[in-house]
């Protein structure tokens, strides 16, 4: 798959990093639901990533007026565990 857009970010560079996938949910009338899912060898590989320029590049336009919006509302993280690794 290509880097960039819809394709595989740049935190795969970032030491740490696992997976990546881009999941698309059900497709409404007016919205198509999308969700990103990384995986990381563990919490603090994740937290660096948050602090890297890769992060920040990554998301320097993101709430970009002058594009045309992406999401309805604000986005939301949702921070999961992998209990089954316990």
């Amino acid at each position: 798959m290509p880097s960039g857009r819809l394709g595989i970010p740049s935190s795969t560079k970032v030491p740490g990093f696992v997976e990546f996938r881009l999941l698309k949910g059900p497709e409404a009338e007016d919205h198509t639901l999308y969700a990103s899912d990384t995986l990381w060898k563990d919490y603090d590989s994740f937290i660096a990533w948050t602090k890297s320029d890769h992060f920040r590049k990554a998301h320097a336009n993101a709430g970009n007026a002058d594009r045309k919006p992406l999401y309805q509302g604000h986005t939301q993280f949702e921070g999961l565990e992998d209990l089954s690794a316990i």
